[in-house]
């Protein structure tokens, strides 16, 4: 029986926790971002619009021409009248998802290069890689199903998720405001009578006022 080789992924993730630089597997090292994510101006979106639902608003808005023309010349084959209006509702949707699209784009590329994990692509210069990202992720938003299986991946490729955050070798640093905060101790509590809880413990072991 064929054994099968190694598999990409395959076995448990590196822990950023447990690092001994003399391990072989540990000579790369690990990349740490920073919690406040990256600064800076945005990049420019590098892709070129959407075509395919484009390519389809055209074609749907040629064939109402040429239908209407068949209707209007009284050479209309059955049911035309229908077929019309249902163009129709097909343009108004398409016009509609592509500007969507659009805005939907624009906001999710903005968000994601304030992310920690944009320091990383800005290093790296994966802007196109997380353009087509954004696209996938869109059309899948929109009710595309195949565009969520590529949008998957991608988001294991740009380590959006913290198993390929893992993979490759990143890691957030601490938000150091945030751990001062949970790690300052809390105000004495009060009774009834505004005493903190200290106070009232003094009165009965005789401590000082």
């Amino acid at each position: 029986m064929p054994k099968g080789g190694a598999r990409v992924h395959s076995g448990p993730p590196p822990d950023p926790n447990a690092l001994r630089r003399e391990r072989a597997k540990d000579k790369d090292g690990w990349t740490t971002l920073p919690a406040e994510g990256r600064k800076g101006a945005l990049p420019k979106w590098p892709l070129p619009p959407e075509v395919r639902t484009a390519a389809a608003l055209e074609a749907s808005i040629d064939q109402r021409e040429m239908l209407e023309a068949q209707i209007d010349g009284g050479v209309a084959p059955k049911g035309a009248v229908a077929r019309l209006a249902k163009l129709d509702q097909l343009i108004s949707t398409l016009r509609a998802t592509i500007k969507a699209a659009a805005k939907m784009e624009a906001t999710l590329w903005k968000d994601l290069w304030s992310t920690p994990q944009a320091v990383a692509w800005e290093t790296l210069r994966w802007t196109r890689e997380v353009a087509l990202y954004v696209r996938w992720q869109v059309l899948a938003e929109l009710g595309d199903l195949d565009a969520g299986k590529e949008a998957r991946q991608w988001s294991d490729r740009l380590g959006l998720n913290p198993a390929a955050m893992l993979r490759n070798r990143w890691r957030i640093s601490r938000d150091e405001v945030a751990a001062q905060r949970q790690t300052r101790p809390a105000a004495p509590a009060e009774d009834a009578s505004g005493r903190s809880m200290r106070d009232r413990l003094k009165a009965v072991t005789g401590g000082g006022a």
